[in-house]
């Protein structure tokens, strides 16, 4: 401490002032550097090695749009991975594909998400024992999605407990956000089921309307 007085005592007036301005000039610099290489390295690891599997998902596709059935198994292992998805099991074939898998909440929607840039999910089956089923066919180019979800502890779980088939003429099986899945397919408003028409849609039930009669779908408990 001495020693710095001493220093700082020798210097002129016009160093002392370019010292006053460096020093937070440098402690910014130091604070920035830290929160966007220390803070953020692991995120960001994840996010860049997931855009590059994205990236040589397109060779799986030959211009008859078939299936490399063994480069898609690896693309899906390694976003698995990245993302702490256990893979129970996976069945490929030339249009399309099932699997079943084990993680976290979070995590296996941030795996839906990422999936769905090469990948049309037809059926969806979250079960309360962590565990999920897909179903659905490839195709070329759907919605893009931004980096990893970040704020996805705020979502509603958009499912209940076991999905159980039921006997009746219209199974509701889930609802995210203004989309729904009635037995296996996915609808939005005013899409047409039969002969009904889809009303409303809200966070726990659906409503479908034919001509006077409305009739309303619940998410199995």
């Amino acid at each position: 401490m001495l020693k710095f007085r001493y220093f700082f005592n020798q210097l002129s007036i016009r160093d002392k002032i370019l010292l006053f301005l460096m020093v937070p000039l440098l402690l910014f610099l130091l604070l920035f550097v830290f929160e966007k290489y220390i803070f953020n390295t692991n995120d960001k690891k994840i996010i860049e090695e997931i855009k590059l599997l994205k990236r040589s998902i397109k060779q799986i596709k030959n211009d008859k749009h078939k299936i490399n059935q063994v480069a898609t198994i690896q693309y899906i292992e390694q976003v698995a991975e990245k993302l702490n998805i256990q893979i129970l099991d996976i069945k490929i074939s030339n249009k399309s594909f099932n699997i079943h898998t084990i993680a976290k909440y979070n995590d296996t929607m941030n795996f839906i998400f990422n999936l769905e840039e090469n990948m049309n999910i037809k059926q969806l089956t979250l079960t309360n024992d962590k565990k999920i089923t897909m179903h659905g066919i490839f195709h070329i180019k759907t919605f893009r999605y931004g980096k990893k979800l970040r704020q996805l502890r705020y979502l509603p779980n958009p499912f209940r407990n076991n999905v159980q088939h039921r006997l009746s003429k219209f199974a509701l099986n889930a609802i995210i956000q203004s989309n729904v899945s009635i037995n296996g397919k996915w609808y939005t408003i005013n899409d047409k089921i039969g002969k009904y028409s889809i009303k409303a849609i809200y966070s726990s039930y659906v409503e479908l309307i034919y001509k006077n009669k409305i009739m309303r779908l619940s998410l199995p408990h």
